[in-house]
């Protein structure tokens, strides 16, 4: 075994001497065009650095506009009348327009306050812009996560600019903050042409079949040569392999045709991706290129030959044991590997096989345990039937005779001992659905009494469901939760119901009140509850009763649960019949 092992990681070292080889001629190619890869590099940087250029010279026209003297009267529209208003609108449109006329790159200004007063410049409709709610920012929302800097919304498609069509724009947001109040009144807005940057790029990086695009934080398109692939992911053909990560590595296509360069914009997430024919630069590598690629397939295909050869001897029995590991993994557990042999892997096959047996002799204690288990839950079952209800009983009762009320007391009496009769004789696990209907109408009698007549219930099951077997105690913990948790802090009179009806093969016990309904929390516990083998101690009765189904019954008996449209919730037990 070890001999063969020895050949074998020889014959992979000669591979990897190859694969050696082969990088360090890659490499070698890659310095040689270096000089072509910076040149490059420097013209996409140049482009950058002006796209850069642009978003800060719109952040100082944002910061100049929002400490306009005018914008600052007209955040305390307060104090203004009518008229000063609507001058003092006035002026901040010229305000507005002249800043504009100085920065051709941008496109429109908007001033937006939190009551809905919108200015603009006068390329930008303002009953449009109000009208379609393009406004992407809202108030209050976001209000702490700008304060003081500007916010950068990437490109988006509007038709709120006048003399124009649908167009494409990148917005930057500014929050207009009050002199008197320090308070934030209001958003500017300055939409820059998407056609803009892309000029800016296209001008930098002059090259033929030149391509470029800059993407955001999720590799979401921003603005390209392409106009369709704006509001897109980005190519899979543009995506890098991981060399081209950092800003002046060298990646290959799929087809082996372009260079991409990768450049970060400094303050919003941005990064420009730019690919330029390859073709060019790779030229007088490509003749030995393909003869180093021969060679070393050559070198590939004779070291395969005898790793095929040894590794065969090797790993026939490593397949045959796997094989059997798989079929035993999907539920053969009978099965066992062949033993023959003296090598190591026979070694492991009768490990295999020792411990195969050690599992089937432990499946079997684990059906005993488990069959042990349940039985020792139902016992605890019956007698967690909560011995403060006992005990608030007999005081109701004592209350009741002290009082005079002789006739209930002893109607208490008698169901609350049919009650306890009922759910503590006899050890079968098993009981009609009518004796299990009969436990529960002692319950809610003996509650009844005790909250005076606060709450109403009905019971109803068909006919022919009257004799199906059912767990003992399965329904109980289900009215007890409706009636503790659902209508007893209700104000209103409160009504349970269990239906118990029938659908095929399977019976349903159907569980309403009018109640509050479980919480969004308590949903999701029981989804975790459902998928689960132990619960928490609050959750003991609902995992018992899961516990019961998936121990009686297949897959398709369930418990579900959920809110009601009308108000309150509904559980509902599905069971096989059983009769």
């Amino acid at each position: 075994m070890k001999t063969r092992l020895f050949l074998t990681y020889f014959c992979l070292t000669l591979i990897v001497a190859g694969i050696l080889v082969f990088g360090s001629f890659v490499l070698y190619s890659r310095i040689l065009v270096g000089m072509t890869v910076r040149e490059k590099e420097n013209s996409v940087t140049l482009a950058v650095n002006q796209v850069d250029a642009l978003m800060k010279k719109a952040e100082s026209i944002s910061r100049l506009a929002v400490i306009n003297s005018t914008l600052q009267r007209l955040t305390n529209i307060e104090t203004l009348t009518a008229a000063e208003a609507y001058d003092y609108g006035s002026i901040l449109k010229d305000d507005l327009n002249y800043l504009l006329q100085n920065s051709e790159y941008i496109a429109n200004i908007i001033i937006y306050f939190c009551d809905e007063r919108i200015y603009g410049t006068s390329g930008v409709d303002i009953e449009q812009y109000a009208k379609t709610g393009e406004k992407p920012v809202r108030f209050p929302y976001e209000k702490l996560e700008y304060k003081n800097r500007v916010k950068v919304i990437n490109t988006r498609k509007v038709n709120y600019l006048r003399y124009r069509g649908p167009t494409n724009l990148i917005t930057m947001y500014r929050p207009i903050i009050s002199y008197t109040t320090t308070d934030i009144v209001g958003i500017l807005q300055i939409d820059i042409l998407e056609t803009t940057i892309a000029s800016i790029l296209s001008d930098a990086i002059s090259s033929n079949g030149t391509s470029f695009c800059v993407i955001d934080a999720n590799n979401y398109v921003i603005s390209s040569q392409d106009k369709k692939q704006i509001y897109t992911r980005l190519n899979e053909e543009y995506q890098d392999t991981g060399m081209c990560r950092k800003f002046g590595w060298l990646s290959l296509g799929k087809s082996s045709t372009y260079l991409s360069l990768m450049k970060q914009l400094s303050d919003y997430g941005w990064t420009a991706v730019v690919h330029f024919p390859f073709e060019e630069i790779v030229h007088e590598n490509r003749l030995a290129f393909i003869q180093i690629c021969f060679i070393g397939g050559l070198c590939i295909l004779m070291a395969l030959v005898p790793i095929f050869l040894m590794s065969r001897s090797i790993l026939r029995p490593l397949t045959d044991l796997s094989r059997t590991m798989e079929r035993v993994g999907e539920g053969e557990i009978t099965l066992r590997a062949d033993e023959s042999g003296r090598d190591e892997i026979s070694l492991l096959s009768h490990v295999f096989n020792g411990m195969m047996e050690r599992i089937d002799y432990l499946i079997l204690e684990n059906k005993r345990e488990q069959q042990q288990k349940r039985r020792f839950e139902f016992m605890a079952i019956q007698q967690q039937i909560q011995p403060h209800f006992l005990y608030n009983t007999l005081d109701n009762i004592h209350a009741l005779i002290t009082l005079g009320y002789n006739s209930q007391a002893l109607h208490m009496t008698r169901t609350l001992g049919r009650f306890y009769r009922a759910c503590l004789s006899g050890e079968q696990m098993l009981i009609t659905l009518e004796q299990e209907m009969n436990i529960i109408n002692y319950y809610l009698t003996i509650q009844k009494i005790r909250f005076r007549d606060n709450f109403a219930f009905h019971i109803n099951f068909e006919e022919a469901c009257r004799d199906v077997l059912v767990p003992k105690l399965i329904v109980q913990p289900l009215v007890e939760n409706s009636l503790e948790h659902g209508i007893r802090e209700c104000e209103y009179p409160g009504k349970i119901s269990v239906d118990c009806t029938q659908s095929g093969e399977y019976l349903k016990i159907r569980v309403c009140d009018n109640g509050k309904g479980f919480s969004k929390e308590a949903l999701r516990d029981f989804d975790r509850i459902h998928d689960e083998e132990v619960g928490d101690k609050r959750s003991f009765g609902i995992q018992s009763i899961i516990n019961r189904l998936r121990f009686y019954y297949d897959p398709e008996c369930r418990m579900v649960i959920s809110n009601l449209d009308e108000g309150g919730s509904s559980v509902t037990i599905t069971l096989r019949k059983e009769a």
